[in-house]
């Protein structure tokens, strides 16, 4: 099953779409902190290499997923938006390639899953926990959603 098509299938779920995303986004950032924890020691270890190599790679495919459903033709986002978005997409695919080849920012790619979760937070809402330091981190309901088709 490609990535978009067990992303399409999490959106049948029963949650919203932005649920859903905001969900997804926290874990994935989760395990890109705990890969940014373990970067110096991966150098050394194969275990802490795959961890680092997995976690970006998730990362990147949460986001090549994103950006498939931005260039539908039935999403129905803002165009500036979705420009946005699709430039976010493409420069985290940039920033994967260079964790790859060792040159680790994860910085970047934390900010942006976090400032993304902010804007999926749902309005009035209790302010969420911050994403926890374990991949297997959940996060609540948000407020804007990449598939607008929802």
């Amino acid at each position: 099953m490609s990535n978009y098509a067990a992303y399409q299938q999490s959106q049948n779920a029963t949650q919203d779409p932005r649920h859903v995303e905001y969900r997804l986004l926290g874990q994935v950032t989760a395990a890109l902190i705990t890969a940014q924890q373990v970067w110096e020691k991966s150098k050394a270890d194969v275990e802490a290499k795959k961890q680092v190599v997995d976690a970006a790679l998730w990362n990147r495919n949460v986001w090549s997923a994103f950006r498939t459903d931005l260039l539908d033709e039935g999403n129905q986002l803002p165009k500036e938006l979705k420009a946005q978005l699709i430039s976010i997409s493409l420069f985290i695919e940039r920033e994967t390639n260079s964790i790859m080849t060792g040159d680790a920012d994860f910085e970047a790619l934390i900010d942006i899953n976090q400032q993304i979760i902010e804007g999926l937070r749902p309005k009035g809402a209790e302010e969420a926990a911050p994403v926890d330091q374990t991949a297997e981190q959940t996060a609540p309901t948000g407020s804007m959603s990449i598939d607008s088709r929802a």
